[in-house]
């Protein structure tokens, strides 16, 4: 419910002043500060708050009056979404948190194994996974927008609009369900996933727009047309460059949205890697050196990084032995 003038008083804070059921009286509540509310109070004005009830527990939304920030330029990128990947942007980078997806791995056997039990307490504690795992999920969501605002100086991020694709693609052109693909589906987040990149982009100067899907992940992003091969991750474009398929599907996604984007043509199509772990004990959004280029005018050396790391480590371990 959205409080009006009439309903609250005395807001700043660390008290409000609520209309309680006595006449003349107001029931003074506590607001538990921390330093990100405590900044926000300086920075902005507040408007009506919202109060609303969850698992018996009141809770108070505050609401603060955020001014627009101006775009900066009119380039954009775009991101494409996947069930295996969450995003990859047409810049090149992917962002995908293999820790979340353990936990939830392990969350989803452990409801399968309570719903088996079916007993009262066995479905209390199932109800409490579910809210961890909708928590978690929501974690990640927002430290990846984060990551992905962070990672690009464009002003807009253009997605595809996937409103429906759950039940579009829930069964075969011949009628019959597709459990394994329904069951990846419904576990990603992509409205969610949408709704938190909006918000955040809107406070850091930027905008999300949508655009249609069709045929994103079959266009050939050199020609505009539905050339090239696709051989499983690998999308092979009618003059010879080899992408990602994800990263080709991601820069198609950005050349419909007809704003200005650009790229960098890749030698052997590969991606670089974000993290952004929910974990506290990780890093959080920074890019990691997957693949150094080192040019000269007679070759070209492709270092990789991370076998480096390997072979260092197995010769401190060879040593220590």
């Amino acid at each position: 419910m959205r409080l009006d003038k009439r309903l609250y008083s005395k807001f700043n804070r660390k008290t409000i002043a609520l209309c309680s059921g006595k006449s003349c009286r107001r029931a003074v509540a506590d607001i538990v500060g921390y330093d990100r509310l405590d900044s926000l109070f300086v920075q902005y004005t507040t408007d009506d708050p919202l109060i609303f009830m969850r698992n018996g527990r009141f809770f108070l939304a505050i609401t603060f009056n955020v001014p627009d920030v101006p775009l900066y330029d009119d380039n954009c990128i775009g991101l494409d979404m996947g069930e295996r990947r969450f995003a990859i942007s047409s810049e090149g980078v992917m962002f995908h948190d293999k820790e979340y997806n353990k936990r939830r791995r392990k969350l989803r056997y452990l409801k399968r194994c309570l719903q088996k039990k079916g007993t009262k307490s066995a479905n209390r504690h199932s109800r409490k996974l579910s809210i961890k795992e909708q928590n978690q999920s929501t974690d990640m969501c927002q430290k990846i927008a984060n990551a992905v605002i962070q990672s690009t100086p464009a002003s807009i991020v253009v997605m595809e609009d996937l409103s429906g694709i759950k039940q579009k693609t829930a069964k075969t052109n011949k009628g019959f369900k597709r459990k394994s693909h329904n069951r990846r589906m419904y576990q990603i987040p992509f409205y969610k996933f949408k709704q938190i990149l909006s918000y955040k982009a809107l406070l850091n100067g930027k905008r999300v727009e949508t655009v249609s899907p069709f045929l994103t992940s079959q266009t050939d992003c050199t020609t505009g047309k539905k050339e090239g091969t696709r051989k499983n991750r690998r999308f092979y474009c009618k003059n010879g460059t080899v992408l990602d398929a994800d990263w080709n599907a991601a820069i198609n996604i950005a050349q419909k949205s007809k704003h200005p984007s650009s790229f960098k043509m890749p030698l052997d199509g590969a991606l670089r890697t974000w993290k952004a772990g929910c974990m506290a004990a990780l890093v959080h959004y920074k890019l990691t050196p997957f693949r150094v280029w080192v040019v000269d005018h007679t070759s070209m050396v492709l270092e990789v990084e991370i076998e480096r790391r390997r072979k260092l480590k197995l010769l401190e371990k060879l040593n220590s032995n």
